[in-house]
């Protein structure tokens, strides 16, 4: 699968996600753990606390998934450059989003 392709996939899962979540999302996903095999680290664990519970959730079939950029099928799996794009993408919009404020807790 091509680079691009890969890409614009991403970009699909980022518009899914500030629709069901809110653009605070990207607040909850570590670039630095983010692994897309792993059903913890993947965009979805990070979220939902598993991928299976995150698709569930979020009603995404296997073609779904796939057409987000949560997952990739075929003989030529490239995990890492769909690791690299999420990180990437979410690092940019950190830098353009503002962080959800913190309430103070009183003592």
């Amino acid at each position: 699968m091509s680079l691009g392709r890969l890409a614009s996939q991403v970009q699909n899962g980022i518009a899914l996600l500030d629709s069901e979540r809110g653009p605070e999302w990207v607040w909850s996903v570590d670039p630095d753990m983010l692994h897309m095999a792993s059903y913890k680290r993947c965009v979805l664990g990070q979220l939902y606390g598993e991928y299976m519970v995150g698709s569930a959730d979020l009603a995404l079939s296997d073609s779904a998934l796939i057409c987000h950029g949560f997952e990739i099928r075929g003989i030529f799996r490239d995990y890492a450059a769909l690791d690299r794009l999420w990180a990437y993408a979410i690092r940019r919009l950190r830098e353009q989003r503002t962080p959800p404020r913190v309430s103070a807790v009183a003592s």
